[in-house]
């Protein structure tokens, strides 16, 4: 699922539901924009990481050239 709010797109959610916890997904402009955005359904944040999403085609066409330079 893909939801934008206010420059804030909900990626993906992932969460435990016998452990009692949940970690989203957002692509935000800036760490105030996501906090903004779980304020509004009344959801603290205990912590957030800024990360980056590894480009699948980018990866595997790497491993295909490294394949290829094997005798």
């Amino acid at each position: 699922m893909r939801l934008w709010t206010n420059m804030v797109l909900a990626c993906n959610l992932f969460y435990n539901k016998d452990a009692g916890v949940r970690f989203c997904l957002l692509d935000a402009p800036d760490t105030e924009a996501a906090i903004k955005h779980h304020d509004k359904v009344n959801i603290e944040c205990e912590w957030i990481t800024q990360v980056t999403m590894a480009k699948v085609n980018k990866i595997m066409s790497n491993m295909e050239d490294k394949n290829k330079q094997q005798p």
